[in-house]
């Protein structure tokens, strides 16, 4: 039948009788009219709603982007690093002024522009906290970085990303809403189609029956695809089969298939890499254990905690006795694989709802919720047994001890620092008694303030 697609719409309609031309050629102009209004459906979700969808998706990452360098910016110690990441800085803020400009561009509605209003003031308030966390890091004020940065830098960022999750939700909603017309509009066209091939059956059932079908084919698998895009599936593939409204439509719908899918790739990839900078920023890189950025927002967290339930929170600060010694003989790489496997057994010998950190050196902290003085005392006998079996490495049998500092919140202090003041006593005087573990005591306790 391709001889028959190929004869040009006037001889087809001789073909069908004269009185077939004249309703053929309204089914076709009718039809084309449609079609030409889907297309332009389908033109609207690819040149508005898409571009939109994506100009927000590219502020809201690098404006994540930009939070990982203020992040890291506080973290750093050096004046290089600083540097660095104050170039980083600079790099996404202006690749969020481009992605302002260009979702500026987009806006074509009146709600739209209010929403992307409260946005950008949202933004210039977020901007001017994160110029007083940048002064504050840059004189080494880290305590006061941080304080703005945990509670009105992260208000201002929480209310930034809710202003952008409603244009985005906006935008989608918008697409939706497009993509539904295009589906009215096909039903429409085929009923009307359909109506009139019933009243010409007699002198043109077969005519009939060969175009609408071959429409009918194309419109379904176009309509498949877009509903399967709608739902989400972006593995779908649609060919281009003619040049005509219809493959246009085709090369339409699949490039806007490419452009989300790529767009998710990089949402998708955007989010492994700042999980993975979230992770190396908070753990210690050779035990893998959480470090002291991890260790202090965790215990806050606990101690909140505690405050509703009544909870007591138990911490063992512990340094290994003889590391030094064992550095010097045998060298670091002995050195690091033997904190690798104190480090195993110092979490093991707790619960799992304890928390194991490194501080640094041959320092580790340990946080014990919901506990009290007994049972803090039996975790710390259970390390010190733990320890006392010999350490097997690379051939060598290694023997260490650990001593343990016990503080308990709220009594030996109302804050992580003072906590930690008052177990580093009580560390110290285990070293000189060899004890083991020594509790704190309320003179100790009071020097911690």
């Amino acid at each position: 039948m391709q001889w028959f697609y190929n004869l040009k719409i006037l001889t087809k309609l001789i073909l069908a009788f004269l009185f077939l031309l004249g309703l053929s050629g309204f089914i076709g102009v009718y039809a084309l009219e449609h079609l030409g209004k889907v297309k332009y459906v389908s033109t609207e979700i690819e040149l508005d709603w898409l571009p939109s969808i994506v100009a927000s998706a590219n502020i809201n990452n690098h404006i994540d982007q930009f939070r990982i360098a203020e992040v890291q910016h506080v973290l750093s110690t050096s004046e290089e690093d600083r540097r660095s990441y104050e170039q980083e800085l600079d790099k996404q803020l202006n690749k969020i002024t481009t992605a302002q400009h260009d979702y500026q561009r987009l806006i074509s509605i009146q709600e739209e522009e209010k929403l992307y209003q409260n946005f950008v003031q949202a933004w210039d308030a977020y901007l001017k906290v994160h110029a007083q966390i940048i002064v504050f890091s840059l004189v080494n004020k880290d305590e006061e970085a941080w304080a703005l940065l945990r509670g009105e830098s992260q208000q201002r960022f929480n209310e930034m990303t809710q202003h952008l999750d409603k244009l985005a939700a906006l935008n989608i909603k918008g697409g939706v809403e497009a993509s539904r017309r295009g589906d009215r509009l096909y039903e429409s066209a085929r009923v009307l189609i359909v109506a009139a091939l019933v009243v010409s059956l007699v002198l043109g059932l077969a005519l009939a029956v060969v175009i609408s079908g071959y429409i009918s084919r194309r419109l379904k698998a176009l309509d498949g695809a877009a509903r399967r895009m709608a739902a989400g599936d972006l593995d779908v593939e649609i060919a281009a089969t003619s040049q005509d409204e219809l493959g246009s439509l085709a090369v339409s719908l699949q490039r806007a298939v490419e452009n989300t899918r790529a767009m998710v790739n990089k949402l998708r990839e955007a989010r492994r890499e700042s999980a993975s900078l979230e992770y190396q920023a908070t753990h210690d890189p050779l035990t893998k254990l959480p470090n002291r950025v991890f260790l202090y927002t965790q215990a806050g967290q606990l101690m909140q905690a505690g405050q509703r339930k009544h909870d007591i929170v138990g911490l063992l600060l512990m340094d290994l006795d003889s590391f030094k010694e064992i550095n010097d003989l045998h060298g670091h790489q002995i050195g690091d694989l033997l904190l690798e496997q104190v480090a195993e057994r110092l979490v093991k010998a707790l619960r799992e709802s304890d928390t194991v950190a490194r501080l640094g050196g041959d320092e580790f902290v340990a946080l014990l919720p919901g506990i009290d003085l007994e049972g803090v005392i039996r975790c710390a006998e259970k390390i010190l047994k733990a320890l006392e079996v010999k350490f097997v490495i690379t051939g060598l049998i290694l023997k260490t001890s650990i001593s343990i500092g016990i503080a308990l919140w709220p009594e030996h202090g109302a804050d992580i620092g003072s906590l930690m003041r008052c177990a580093d006593r009580s560390m110290y005087k285990a070293k000189q008694t060899h004890s083991g573990y020594w509790v704190c005591t309320s003179e100790e306790r009071d020097k911690s303030h």
